[in-house]
């Protein structure tokens, strides 16, 4: 799970060794900053899931607040649909 290009930084490296781990079938979701207008993965080889949390220009605690439930939401959905024994978050 990533949302920001902070994070995705820092689990770069692990999710390509994972991604050459024979045992292992690491499933990457992103969400929050990525999905923005030009805020795409370009070093990502595969995008399993896009959490969309309606993030806007309106930075009010309410609609902060309504982006984060949106965000659970589809972590939800995700960890529902694929049922991973691990769950890698910054």
């Amino acid at each position: 799970m990533t949302g920001t290009r902070a994070d995705w930084g820092l689990l770069r490296p692990v999710v390509s060794a994972l991604t050459s781990a024979p045992d292992i079938e690491p499933v990457l979701a992103v969400t929050g900053q990525h999905l923005a207008p030009g805020n795409a993965l370009p070093d990502a080889k595969q995008i399993d899931h896009r959490i969309d949390m309606g993030i806007s220009d309106d930075d009010s605690a309410a609609a902060l607040g309504i982006a984060m439930g949106r965000g659970v939401a589809g972590m939800a959905a995700v960890l529902e649909a694929d049922r991973p024994d691990l769950m890698l978050v910054l």
